[in-house]
C-alpha cells in the first residue's frame, strides 16, 4: 500500500488549514488598526487635539485589543513548534514522529473554526446584553454599539481559537501517542515545561483585557464626573467573562497535562518504593565491607538517592518556578480590581459583611 501520496496529501490540508488561519489572524489585526484610526478620529473630532480631553477608556480598549491580537499572531507555529519539540526530547513518543505530529495538528485544525464560530457568537450576544444592561434598553441608533459588537466578535475568534489550541493534551490522547514525563529533567518541569510557557502567553493575553475591564470598573464612578457610571456594572461582568476565558484558555489546557504527570508519578512510586529498600540494605551492607566496597556502595546510594528524589520531587504541573511566578502575577493582577473595590468605603467587601451582619443579628 502506497502511504506517500496520502501523507502528502494530509501535509497539503494541514498547510492549507493553518494559511487559513494566517489569513484570518492578519484580517482581524487589520480590522483591529482599522477600529483604533477610527477612535483616534472619532475622540479627536469630538474632543479637540488635546490628549487630556479625549476618551481614553475607548481608545486604551482597541489599543490592548491591537496589542493582544499582535501577540496572538503566529500561534498555530508556536502549538505545533512545542508538539515537535516535545517529540525530540522524547516526552511524546510515537513509531512514526512525524505522522503523529501531523495526526495531532489535524486535529486541532479541523476543531478551531467549530469553537471560533462559537465563541465569535457569544461574545457578540454578551456585548449587546452589556450595552441593554448599560441603557437598560437596546441602542440600535448608537454607533458605538455596532462598533463594539464587531471589536467583541473579533475577540471572540482570538479566544476560540486559543481554546482550540488549549486542546493540545486531549488532541495528543485521541492521537493514541504516549507521553512520558521525565522525573528530574533540567526544565524542572519533567519535560514539560515549553506547555507551560505556551499556555502562560495565552493567559497573559486574556488577563490583559480583563485587566482593562477591571480597571475601568473602578474607574467608571469617577472618571469624566461619572458621566459613564452606568457602565460599571457591565464592566463588572466583562471582568468575570475575562477570567472565565483565562480559566478555558490557560487552566484547562494545563489540567489536562496535570492529569497525565499525576498518573505518571503514581506509576513511578512503586520503582521509588524500591529503590528507597535498596537503599537502605546498601547502607546496612556498607558496615562490614571494606574501604573500596564501601566507596563503591556510596556511589550506588549517592545514584539511587538522586533516581528517588527525582521521582518524589517530580511536580504534577507543567510549569516551572519562573512559569509559576507568573502566573501569579498575572492572577493577582486579575483579583486586584475586586480587591481594591471589596476594601473601599461602599464597596462589595462592605456589602457582604453588612449582609452576614444581618444574618448574625436574626
Amino acid at each position: 500500500m502506497d502511504t506517500t501520496g496520502g501523507a502528502r496529501i494530509a501535509r497539503r490540508f494541514l498547510a492549507d488549514r493553518a494559511r487559513v488561519g494566517t489569513i484570518i489572524d492578519r484580517t482581524l489585526v487589520g480590522l483591529a488598526i482599522a477600529a483604533f484610526v477610527g477612535a483616534l478620529i472619532w475622540t479627536v473630532a469630538l474632543n479637540g487635539v488635546d490628549p487630556r480631553g479625549w476618551e481614553w477608556f475607548v481608545v486604551s480598549g482597541v489599543a490592548l485589543l491591537l496589542v493582544c491580537l499582535l501577540a496572538n499572531l503566529g500561534q498555530e507555529d508556536r502549538v505545533f513548534g512545542v508538539l515537535r519539540r516535545l517529540v525530540r526530547q522524547g516526552v511524546v513518543r510515537s513509531a512514526e514522529p512525524e505522522d503523529a505530529v501531523d495526526a495531532v495538528a489535524a486535529q486541532m485544525l479541523r476543531r478551531w473554526p467549530y469553537t471560533a464560530g462559537v465563541t465569535f457568537a457569544a461574545f457578540v450576544v454578551l456585548m449587546a446584553l452589556l450595552w441593554f444592561l448599560a441603557f437598560g434598553r437596546w441602542p440600535f441608533g448608537n454607533g458605538g454599539f455596532w462598533v463594539e459588537l464587531v471589536l467583541a466578535g473579533i475577540a471572540g475568534v482570538a479566544v476560540g481559537r486559543m481554546i482550540a489550541f488549549g486542546g493540545l493534551g486531549s488532541a495528543i490522547r485521541r492521537a493514541k501517542l504516549d507521553v512520558t514525563p521525565i522525573p528530574g529533567h533540567v526544565d524542572g518541569a519533567a519535560g514539560l515545561r515549553s506547555i507551560g510557557w505556551l499556555y502562560l502567553r495565552q493567559a497573559t493575553i486574556v488577563a490583559a483585557l480583563t485587566i482593562y475591564a477591571g480597571f475601568w470598573w473602578l474607574m467608571f464612578p469617577t472618571y469624566a464626573d461619572g458621566a459613564y457610571a452606568h457602565w460599571s456594572d457591565p464592566y463588572l461582568l466583562l471582568m468575570l467573562i475575562g477570567i472565565v476565558a483565562e480559566v478555558l484558555v490557560c487552566v484547562l489546557p494545563l489540567w489536562a497535562f496535570h492529569r497525565i504527570m499525576v498518573a505518571e508519578k503514581a506509576g513511578n512510586a512503586q520503582a521509588a518504593d524500591q529503590q528507597a529498600v535498596k537503599i537502605d540494605r546498601l547502607r546496612a551492607a556498607r558496615r562490614t565491607g571494606d574501604q573500596a566496597e564501601q566507596e563503591r556502595i556510596d556511589a550506588e546510594i549517592a545514584a539511587l538517592s538522586v533516581a528517588w528524589n527525582d521521582i518524589e520531587t517530580m511536580p504534577v504541573w507543567p510549569l516551572d518556578v519562573r512559569v509559576r511566578r507568573r502566573l501569579t502575577v498575572n492572577n493577582l493582577l486579575v483579583l486586584l480590581p475586586l480587591a481594591l473595590n471589596a476594601i473601599a468605603p461602599g464597596g462589595w467587601g462592605q456589602d457582604v459583611l453588612e449582609a452576614f451582619q444581618g444574618l448574625a443579628s436574626g
